[in-house]
């Protein structure tokens, strides 16, 4: 297989929640917590690279509220659980 020498940022999202799909199916991982996890993980680099933000200065609950129809501590909370 030949990678091309640039990826858009819809290639990037696309492998990061494929990724993500298959370590939630092929362990096995329940509705909650470390699924919510996985998946908030893929939401935040694809928000980072959108975003050209740094990592030292992310700010995960603006995010949150800004992306998520939930309050951070209820995100947090599933991921937690």
């Amino acid at each position: 297989m030949t990678m091309p020498a640039l990826y858009t940022i819809e290639d990037i999202s696309s492998y990061a929640q494929a990724a993500a799909d298959i370590v939630i199916n092929e362990i096995g991982l329940p509705e909650t917590g470390a699924r919510d996890c996985v998946n908030l993980v893929v939401n935040v680099m694809l928000g980072m690279i959108s975003d050209w933000s740094d990592a030292e200065q992310f700010d995960l609950d603006a995010f949150i509220a800004e992306n998520y129809g939930s309050s951070p501590s209820e995100v947090r909370e599933w991921c937690a659980s």
